[in-house]
């Protein structure tokens, strides 16, 4: 089935350029850890948003204070600016065999071309799935979710990942500077939704069936102190921002490039 051959060549794109993951990954991973522990750590505070309910909680019960909400946005940005560094650097390698390198001359335009792509396809998947969302929301309120809004809510996610996919099929394109990347990732997944579904479904499937060990494994690097569970919390953050990249990748160069898959 095409969907899984997809999936499982992304996989092999890690595995074969495992040294590219090490140029690539660990100056983003420092760069993560050093800045939760520069601007988060300060105001013994996890990284959660100032303001949600599980921020305004703790602060009451422990009577800590409030992390600034610019200094929580400073590191949010700072992080978006290494993921966008690392994106582009990745789809390049791979498709042009670029040297690995997460700064060089042209890659602050090309990180900003691709930053607005991200935007306005986020943008579209948002739209598109509102009235589902409003619709959605009116029976559930108290939280009283029944296995049929359930299920509804489920095939909204899937739905919204699938046309998620269709459009960030083109990010790579932007990375590369092609020309009118987006109609051309539209016109070459045409006719693929079903493929484009399968990985969608193992997408939303497969988070919450991680969820519960990468918590037990969370819990165990605690013992390590915070040091050793950041740097393990970044780490799978890392490999699951680098399976997404190497979908994308994959997807690009199969539909538009049309590149054999192994």
């Amino acid at each position: 089935m095409l969907a899984f051959r997809l999936v499982l060549h992304a996989l092999r794109q890690l595995t074969d350029n495992a040294r590219t993951v090490l140029l690539l990954g660990w100056p983003s991973l420092f760069l993560a850890i050093a800045l939760e522990f520069a601007l988060f750590r300060p105001w013994d505070v996890s990284p959660i948003g100032p303001g949600t309910p599980e921020g305004l909680i703790a602060l009451e019960l422990e009577g800590r204070e409030a992390m600034p909400a610019g200094i929580f946005l400073a590191g949010q940005a700072a992080a978006f600016v290494a993921y966008l560094l690392l994106a582009v650097s990745w789809h390049r390698h791979i498709l042009l065999a670029e040297q690995p390198q997460l700064l060089r001359r042209g890659r602050a335009r090309q990180a900003g071309g691709y930053a607005l792509a991200f935007a306005l396809m986020g943008l579209l998947v948002g739209v598109a799935i509102v009235p589902f969302v409003i619709i959605l929301s009116a029976p559930s309120a108290g939280y009283q979710l029944s296995m049929a809004s359930a299920v509804s809510w489920y095939a909204v996610k899937i739905a919204a990942t699938t046309l998620s996919l269709r459009l960030m099929t083109a990010l790579p394109g932007f990375a590369l500077r092609s020309g009118e990347p987006l109609a051309a990732a539209w016109r070459a997944t045409r006719g693929r939704g079903g493929t484009l579904a399968i990985i969608a479904t193992l997408t939303v499937t497969m988070g919450p069936l991680a969820s519960p060990w990468t918590a037990l494994i969370m819990a165990g690097a605690l013992q390590l102190g915070l040091l050793g569970a950041s740097v393990l919390s970044g780490m799978l953050s890392l490999l699951g921002m680098l399976i997404a990249l190497s979908v994308l990748t994959t997807l690009w160069g199969h539909f538009v490039e049309g590149r054999a898959l192994r």
